[in-house]
């Protein structure tokens, strides 16, 4: 797509990079904005990306470090022979740093960017402050976190996540958010159905406690098992037990999936 370009005169390479270097934060927020745009309407500026990286990545200031989130996610990351970039993967540096920020919104913002990478080289330095995430004392954060590991599933398999459902089955244990919750059983599920059918278990043993999972909750479970009884006839009857317990829920939405 093209972005309406108002500026009277575009700035060179050796223009960008002398402000990125001397000048002001708000000068140097302005520029790489102009950089963005620039880039979004298909200009190139390969060089200035070790700039950007030397003068701009350790900046602390929140609205800097939410501009150049923008930047790393334009930028074009491959090589001509579709090798990630050099600069990339220097970048992970400053990515695993702001994934473990103290500010929990630039840990949310920067997880939404790296939910939006699909390149397993620039990724795996990545997982370990990702799944840290997990613990963080924000809901925002976890469930960002949540949604970037189920993003690099759908692209990069489940081989990069094989300690996750241990700590998913933790975090299912002790979320109280229903959103984040929803999300981590979803993502348990594709990566280890028999761990996800176990957690399945343990909230159903008391029939009384299916309204306190909420009603999201119980319609992606309805429908995951609807889809795994598809995939998986022969296992049609382990998956239809724990559709008739919720038979019993209070929600007319989920009745009406149970009987679908």
């Amino acid at each position: 797509f093209i972005v309406a370009n108002d500026l009277d005169s575009i700035p060179t390479t050796q223009e960008l990079q002398q402000v990125f270097k001397e000048g002001k934060i708000d000068e140097k927020v302005k520029n790489l904005q102009t950089l963005i745009k620039m880039i979004i309407n298909d200009e190139n500026y390969p060089r200035l990306m070790m700039p950007v990286l030397q003068y701009l990545a350790p900046s602390e200031d929140h609205n800097l470090k939410r501009t150049l989130l923008l930047y790393w996610e334009v930028v074009e990351k491959l090589k001509p022979d579709g090798c990630v970039k050099d600069e990339i993967l220097l970048s992970c540096n400053s990515l695993q740093k702001d994934l473990l920020h103290a500010n929990e919104y630039i840990r949310g913002k920067t997880l939404i960017l790296v939910s939006k990478l699909t390149y397993r080289p620039l990724l795996e330095p990545l997982m370990q402050a990702i799944t840290q995430n997990l613990t963080h004392r924000h809901c925002y954060v976890r469930r960002h976190a949540v949604s970037c590991l189920f993003s690099i599933l759908m692209a990069c398999g489940n081989e990069m996540l094989s300690d996750i459902p241990e700590k998913l089955e933790l975090l299912l244990a002790n979320e109280s958010d229903l959103s984040t919750k929803r999300n981590a059983f979803m993502l348990l599920y594709h990566c280890n159905q028999d761990k996800a059918l176990e957690y399945l278990n343990s909230i159903l043993i008391n029939e009384d406690s299916i309204g306190d999972i909420g009603d999201l909750m119980q319609l992606l479970i309805v429908e995951l098992l609807r889809k795994s009884c598809v995939i998986n006839p022969a296992d049609k009857s382990k998956y239809m037990e724990f559709v008739f317990k919720f038979t019993q829920s209070k929600s007319s939405a989920v009745l009406l999936e149970c009987a679908n």
